[in-house]
Formats: C-alpha cells, sequence, structure tokens
C-alpha cells in the first residue's frame, strides 16, 4: 500500500499491474515488459512464463505465445517464432517442435508441417524440405518417410518418379532396378513386367 498525501486516515492499495514492496512509500510502482502484477496490493511483480509474455508496462496478466510461436524462458517480453524445420501447434508453447518424417517445413512462424507431396520423400526429422524417389525407386503416396524399390520386373530410368515401369517381354530388370535386359540365351520371358527369364524346356530352344 501507498499514501502519496499527508494526513491521511489510510493507505491506498496498488492496483492490478503495479506493486510496492517496501514501507513507507508515496506511489506504486509500474510492472515492466516480461512481468505482470495480477492482484492487488502486490508485493512484487511476477514474471511471465514460459510459453507467455509481456511487452508493456503495468500489466496484470501475461500474454500467451500464439501458435507458430514458442518461448522457453520466463520474464520476456516477446515470443521466438518457430524456425524451418520445426513448428509450434498449440498456444502457450515452451518449444518448438521437429516436423517429423515425411513432412517439412520451410519457413518461419510455421503451426504445422507440410506432407511431402508426391514423387518425394523425407526418412529425417526437423527438415525444411523432401527428396525425390532415386532412379529404381518410386513414391507413390503423400507424406512419405521412405522411398520404394522397384519390384522385379519393373525399373524406373529417371529420378522422382510415382510408380515404376514394366519390362517388355523377352526382358527382365537388372539388379538395380534401373533397367532391364534381355533374357539370356536358352531363356525367355513371355509377358511384360516378368519377374525373371524361364529356361526353355527340352524339345524348345531359344538362340
Amino acid at each position: 500500500t501507498v499514501q502519496s498525501l499527508a494526513g491521511q486516515s489510510a493507505c491506498d492499495e496498488c492496483l492490478p499491474g503495479k506493486y510496492q514492496g517496501q514501507s513507507g512509500q508515496q506511489a506504486c510502482t509500474i510492472a515492466q515488459p516480461g512481468s505482470h502484477a495480477p492482484s492487488i496490493r502486490a508485493t512484487l511483480p511476477t514474471d511471465c512464463s514460459p510459453g507467455q509474455y509481456s511487452d508493456q508496462l503495468q500489466q496484470a496478466s501475461c500474454n500467451e505465445c500464439s501458435v507458430g510461436q514458442y518461448q522457453d524462458l520466463s520474464g520476456t517480453s516477446a515470443c521466438k517464432p518457430t524456425q524451418p524445420g520445426t513448428h509450434a501447434p498449440s498456444v502457450r508453447a515452451t518449444s518448438a517442435t521437429s516436423c517429423s518424417a515425411g513432412s517439412y517445413s520451410d519457413q518461419l512462424q510455421q503451426e504445422s508441417c507440410q506432407p511431402c507431396p508426391i514423387p518425394q520423400f523425407q526418412d529425417q526429422a526437423g527438415q525444411t524440405g523432401c527428396v525425390p524417389a532415386q532412379i529404381g525407386f518410386y513414391v507413390a503416396g503423400v507424406g512419405s518417410a521412405a522411398q520404394t524399390p522397384c519390384e522385379n520386373g519393373t525399373f524406373t530410368t529417371q529420378a522422382g518418379q510415382s510408380r515404376c515401369q514394366l519390362c517388355s517381354k523377352g526382358e527382365t530388370t537388372n539388379d538395380a532396378g534401373t533397367g532391364c535386359m534381355d533374357c539370356p540365351g536358352g531363356h525367355f520371358s513371355d509377358s511384360a513386367g516378368s519377374l525373371s527369364c524361364s529356361e526353355c524346356i527340352p524339345g524348345t530352344v531359344q538362340p
């Protein structure tokens, strides 16, 4: 409490947003940014908690950090924007959350991460972008955390494919799934996408 005038019968209470921790004072002290005084007759200011801030004088309460922002320290006058590769999905966040595998964030102050588009993937957390499927692999779904190798009898010759192509009749895929090769002599494949070449049976040949 304080009293600024002489000859008074009582002292005045410090209102919310102000405080006074010493006796015999004539004025209340104003709460500074980063703190607040939530009740009347406060004797000390209270620091804003992590996840909150106060950017003005004489505040009775602290503000919550908005989505896309966070604050891991107490007694601050502002929140921090999330960095690329992270997000803050809820108010009053005390830390940023890394984007999970299969997603990314390439901008500041993001509420959510974006799923990797087809035909890209991301197998690491906390990334700012996705990568295209490599040759011999494909990505068919949104938000993929891994690429899928082409199955036997199929292939890709370029990166960034959403599906693999079938090898033609008389061919089978190489081990890397990056192309097809002719069946060797004495062998054949009678359909596109054959898993392997078959041996000619007795009485038949393939030069």
